[in-house]
């Protein structure tokens, strides 16, 4: 046989037996991964190299004594045992890279969920430290008119056969004030649950005129605030589909926080507006104004800015969330916007989308408000 016809056959050899053995690689345990595929490539080239090199030498043995053919068995066996070797060195490598990456994963996994776990216990414990501030506010807030009523009561049991009809109708009205703000303050506790409890509910609101649920809304606060300034500016009817009570409710809130956090004199002003389709009534006033970071945070239930004006007013931070709720459940809404001109203090707008009213020869009717 000459050289050129011997090479041919021993690569077409190669390729078949390599082709071969892949097929039955694949059909046994699906396609191999690309790496292991070239190994097992170079391993079979040498192994395949090494036999085709022994042919000749079996020629010649075979040629020369045929009893001396199985001594080629000895380097064929060693050859066999160092490919199974390496066949098996090989596949205790995969199965360890493929151990490593498991485990790897498995440890990716693990620090998610201990990053999890401790993010949880973080929000758990400022839950309970909300909780705790909480609860020292509200009991702080409920306590103080309590002990107001308590003390004035006593005062009016122990001395008041000694005192005058004008001190003792001083403590009487106090007592009254302090058993005032302290229904208030259990009624927007009571509001605030309702609303976290049952939410929105749809219902069908009368129309009434917003123009004029301001002017009763600015005549309450004149009685609640007797020395303050305060201003209203309407000019035009703003028919709505709302209940009065909420209304009334909301604007008595804005101009309430507006007197308390406005200097002594500042003025406050109400202003009854169309705007577009909506009907806004905006509370202006000259107190410190609120931060833009903090805009929508104050409509937080139970939130109140850190500043001495807050302090001084009390309450326990419901008062926002409460009139943010009853605008959202007239179909409107409450924002607070840029400070008015001149840059000093806060403006919070109640809108309330208008309804167009048909021309009609009669004249149109109003639900009346409340006060």
């Amino acid at each position: 046989m000459s050289l050129p016809a011997f090479a041919a056959a021993a690569l077409a050899f190669f390729v078949v037996n390599n082709l071969l053995v892949e097929a039955v690689l694949v059909l046994a345990g699906g396609t191999p991964a690309l790496g292991r595929v070239r190994q097992g490539v170079g391993v079979r080239a040498w192994v395949s190299a090494m036999l085709l090199g022994m042919a000749p030498v079996v020629t010649v043995i075979a040629e020369t004594s045929l009893g001396l053919v199985p001594i080629l068995g000895l380097p064929t066996a060693a050859v066999y045992l160092a490919c199974r070797g390496a066949i098996q060195a090989d596949r205790e490598r995969a199965r360890a890279e493929a151990e490593a990456e498991q485990a790897q994963a498995s440890a990716a996994e693990q620090a998610r969920l201990v990053e999890g776990e401790q993010a949880l216990i973080r929000q758990l414990q400022e839950s309970d430290r909300l909780k705790r501030d909480l609860l020292a506010t509200v009991s702080h807030e409920l306590k103080t008119p309590l002990t107001v009523i308590l003390g004035t009561l006593g005062t009016l049991s122990r001395r008041g056969a000694a005192l005058g009809p004008a001190e003792r109708r001083e403590f009487v009205d106090m007592a009254i004030r302090q058993g005032t703000r302290l229904k208030e303050l259990i009624e927007q506790l009571l509001l605030a649950a309702r609303f976290e409890q049952t939410g929105r509910e749809p219902a069908e609101h009368p129309l009434v005129d917003a123009a004029a649920l301001a002017r009763d809304a600015l005549a309450a606060a004149r009685v609640a605030h007797p020395g303050r300034e305060l201003a209203l500016i309407a000019r035009e009817v703003l028919p709505v589909r709302a209940a009065p009570e909420a209304v009334l409710q909301v604007l008595g809130n804005l101009l309430d926080n507006a007197a308390k956090y406005s200097p002594d004199h500042g003025p406050v002003r109400l202003e009854a507006t169309r705007y577009g389709p909506l009907a806004v009534l905006a509370v202006e006033d000259t107190g410190p104004g609120v931060p833009p970071a903090d805009r929508e945070r104050i409509f937080e239930r139970f939130t109140q800015l850190d500043s001495g004006a807050t302090r001084r007013a009390g309450g326990i931070g419901l008062g926002l969330y409460i009139a943010r709720q009853l605008a959202v459940a007239q179909d409107g809404e409450l924002v607070v916007c840029d400070p008015p001109l001149g840059g000093h203090g806060a403006r919070f707008e109640l809108r309330l989308p208008l309804t167009p009213i048909a021309p009609s020869p009669n004249p149109v009717a109003y639900a009346a408000s409340s006060r």
